[in-house]
């Protein structure tokens, strides 16, 4: 039996689907053969150290790891009384993190440690955790992007193709927070304001057509120079995330906004169309009007009308109003003139 604990001196995440641990890895386990009489624990020196057992421990989803030997190795065994042995040795491990980046950057992440023998199965060697195995020093922790907000210890035992047997295995869970404090100062509120600054255009006269063109040309220009700097800054993943979404929508506003004028300025050139064809046809209509009545008034100027007076006739010109006209037609004899000599006829 194996009893390991970890001690994590920083962390760091990586943004390339991995994470970056310095550890101090103990681990111990009792050999019958290293009992001896004491009552202190002897320390093995570094030379007879490789002459020791220890367990081939081994980290699954290790990509790559360095065993510090500044100076000197950073490795210690140590044997007690009753045959124990206490291994301890510093680590620097990159190791693979699946991250799910739907919600990005809203996203929550989960990393773990996986911690097995590569050679011994279940009948020969069984990894368990020491008590308090996980310890962390917050303090020198590098999360510029992300808040650690809890870890858990639990097994992932595994049964490889190789053969039936089954390999002890333990892994630590952290379980972090993506802090968006960046992505709002350099996302969010730039899209924001680029959006607001595309609705400016309803604004201004619809007949500035260089203006409202730049305007919204170099809106849409700019949206695309920040779309193209958050996704080359970012992970590439064959499935859309959140803030690939709110592109698309910022896009989609952006891009109504030239659409609308563009609609605008084909209705103003029609409605302006029709009201010259309107107005073309009210002239003509107008002068055809002008020359009819210039006709009759002339022929009505010139049409004697007899006035007859105690059954005489008197030669006299009366002012004749185009309304008369029906009027003198029906009533020739009439010395009334308007409406009443329709009434009189």
């Amino acid at each position: 039996m194996v009893r390991a604990t970890t001690t994590q001196r920083s962390i760091t995440i990586k943004p390339f689907q991995e994470f970056s641990l310095e550890i101090f890895f103990r681990m111990s386990w009792r050999d019958p053969r290293l009992v001896f009489e004491g009552k202190q624990p002897l320390q093995v020196p570094a030379k007879y150290a490789d002459d020791l057992w220890d367990p081939d421990i081994f980290f699954p989803n290790e990509k790559t790891g360095t065993i510090h030997n500044v100076i000197a190795k950073n490795e210690v065994f140590k044997i007690y009384p009753n045959g124990t042995v206490w291994h301890s040795i510093r680590l620097t491990l990159n190791l693979g993190c699946a991250m799910q980046l739907e919600h990005f950057p809203l996203d929550h992440q989960t990393c773990a440690i996986k911690i097995s023998s590569y050679s011994y199965d279940n009948s020969s060697i069984v990894l368990r955790w020491l008590t308090n195995p996980v310890e962390l020093n917050l303090d020198e922790m590098e999360l510029p992007q992300f808040e650690l907000k809890y870890w858990e210890c639990g097994d992932c035992n595994e049964v490889y193709r190789t053969g039936k047997s089954a390999y002890s295995c333990k892994k630590v869970n952290f379980h972090f927070k993506r802090q968006v404090g960046f992505y709002i100062l350099q996302t969010y509120i730039p899209c924001i304001l680029i959006v607001m600054l595309s609705w400016v255009s309803f604004w201004i006269n619809k007949d500035a057509v260089p203006a409202r063109i730049t305007l919204t040309v170099t809106t849409m220009l700019t949206m695309t120079t920040q779309l193209t700097t958050s996704r080359s800054n970012s992970m590439r993943v064959s499935y859309p995330k959140a803030m690939d979404v709110w592109y698309a929508v910022c896009m989609l506003f952006v891009f109504g906004s030239l659409l609308e004028y563009a609609f605008v300025n084909v209705m103003t050139r029609r409605e302006k169309s029709i009201v010259r064809e309107t107005i073309r046809k009210r002239k003509m209509s107008e002068k055809k009007d002008d020359d009819l009545d210039d006709t009759v008034s002339q022929e009505i100027r010139l049409l004697r009308i007899f006035t007859h007076k105690n059954h005489r006739y008197g030669d006299e010109l009366i002012p004749i109003h185009v309304q008369d006209e029906i009027c003198i037609c029906l009533c020739p004899q009439s010395d009334k003139i308007g409406v009443g000599c329709l009434q009189l006829c």
